[in-house]
This record gives C-alpha cells, structure tokens and sequence, in this order.
C-alpha cells in the first residue's frame, strides 16, 4: 500500500454484477485500478467491507484515501441503504446526500440513485445518475442520454437536472428469449452469425410500430422450424426487434433530437446502429469515462479539503 496522497481518492462503480475501482488524482487521472464480477449478490455473501479491501489492495490505493461509491451498494439489499433521489434534483446533490459507512482507515461514502414515484410510470437507478453528473462535466448541453445494458435507460436533462427517465428490459428479454423461452431451442446449435441486413431489416420493422414486435418473436421461432434461417440469424434478428422497439417507443417519448450514448462495448455497436435507422444524431461516449467523471464530481463536494 501506497503512502497517504492528499490529492488522490478512489472512485468505485458497484454493479448488480460487476464490480469496478479506480485510485483517481485530483484532475482524474487513474493512478491504479481493479475489477471483478464482485456485484451486489457476491458481495452481499462474502461482505462489502472485505470485497472493497481485496480491491483497494489489488490497485494499491494510498493509505487514507477517501472512496466514493455509486451503484448498487446503496441498494435495499446492499452496503448501506442510501434513499433515491426524486427526479428533478440537482444532480450536485449526489454528495449532499451520500451515506457514509464505518471502514477502518477511510472515510467511505455511498451515493443514491434517482426514483421517478408515480405508480404508473415508477422507476428507479442506480449508478446512470452519476454517469449523467459525470457528461454533464464535459457539457452542459447534453439533453437525451441512451444508456445500453441488462436495463437500458434513457434519460432526459435539463441544466444539471434529470427531468425525466425510463428503463427498458431489453438485454433482459434477450437473455431470458434466448435461454429460457421457446425460442430458445430454435437459437442453440450452429449459430452461424446473422448479417448486418437481418438486423437493420427487423430494427426497421419494429421502429413504427413497437407493439407489432410482441407478434413477430414467435415468427421466429416459425422460421426456424421451417428451416428458413439459422440459429444465428434469429438471435440477430431477436435483436434487432427488441433493440427496434425499445427505440420507437423511446422515441416517440423523448423526442426525435441529437442523443448521447453512453456505453462500453458490448451491445453499443448495434445501439448506435439501430439509433441512426431511427433517424436519431448520436453522439458516443465512453461509460467508464463518464462515471470516473461523476465519481470525481461527487468526491470534490464531499471532500474539497483535499480535492479543491
């Protein structure tokens, strides 16, 4: 372990999954880092204070250097429950209502979410709100945010504040389509990789009318059966459906403008690709980026004397 810096902290981003830590200076620059599939679940099992330690020894944080933390570790079932935000906050808030939680050496702090409670449209996340507050450091004319994932968001801002979100269980649907449905046994075996054209074909045919794609999954599992297209080019065609749906209902809520899109790999390609067949501007921006950014945001309110 590194002596004490007293321009550096560490910025920590704690998934349902996936666990990601950063040491930061003060102008964000990564001193050192680790990761691992230490989520919520697996951590609530072995501990939050003894995952954090292994990882603050992996990247050799300084000793006494403060952490921040946004994700899942403020969930019900996580570290410290650390209560929503309502939509239309002030993101500089994060801090202000930051829980800290007892760790030997550190002062540890844990950042909320933002909750929209109507029960009509309720909603809830944990970790997008810092990745907003972190873009909003780059510019402050960002106005609609796609965030790709297992839950995608979108999200809508003015100034500093979020007035608007909603997830989409689409990552989910595919998982759960692909292994658990009766689609599934149409995707498994040689699955020959769908092309760029069985893709932006089915985007386009759930773009206008979102619901019709409720119909054509089980036209799916048909063609597979009747031979017509292999397990590949199912799954890139259940893709292209789910994803094409999620933005033409987006769509017709949030609006036809520029969008940013905030994601790291995975599903970002086919998000951006979808995104343009809809006629949207997108600009791409790194996750990662975004949320180290909001983690130092967050640090340098609730921690000026050594961040200022």
């Amino acid at each position: 372990m590194r002596p004490a810096n007293p321009g550096t902290f560490v910025a920590v981003d704690w998934g349902t999954s996936s666990f990601r830590l950063w040491v930061l200076d003060g102008s964000g620059r990564i001193l050192g880092e680790s990761r691992g599939p230490d989520g919520m679940v697996p951590a609530a099992r072995d501990g939050f204070s003894t995952v954090l330690a292994r990882h603050l020894d992996r990247a050799d944080a300084p000793e006494g250097a403060p952490v921040v933390i946004s994700g899942m570790a403020g969930a019900r079932l996580g570290w410290v429950e650390t209560p929503y935000l309502p939509v239309g906050r002030d993101l500089r808030d994060l801090a202000t209502a930051a829980r800290p939680v007892a760790f030997a050496g550190r002062a540890v702090h844990v950042l909320p979410g933002v909750s929209r409670a109507e029960r009509t449209r309720a909603d809830v996340m944990r970790g997008e709100e810092t990745q907003v507050l972190g873009l909003l450091q780059k510019s402050d004319s960002v106005e609609r945010i796609v965030m790709p994932g297992t839950h995608s968001k979108w999200v809508r801002v003015k100034g500093r504040v979020i007035v608007d979100f909603s997830t989409f269980l689409t990552g989910e649907l595919f998982a759960v389509l692909t292994a658990h449905s009766t689609l599934a046994s149409v995707m498994q075996g040689n699955e020959a990789p769908g092309q760029t054209g069985d893709f932006d074909d089915a985007v386009r045919s759930a773009l206008d009318h979102p619901a019709a794609a409720l119909e054509r999954l089980f036209g799916l599992r048909a063609a597979g059966l009747l031979g017509f297209d292999p397990p590949g080019t199912l799954r890139t065609r259940l893709s292209g459906l789910l994803i094409g749906a999620e933005v033409g209902l987006a769509r017709a809520r949030f609006g036809t403008g520029p969008v940013t899109l905030v994601a790291a790999g995975g599903t970002s390609g086919l998000y951006e690709r979808a995104l343009r067949l809809a006629g949207l501007a997108v600009t791409p921006e790194d996750s990662e980026t975004a949320a180290r950014a909001g983690l130092l945001a967050a640090a340098r309110t609730l921690h000026p004397e050594i961040l200022s």
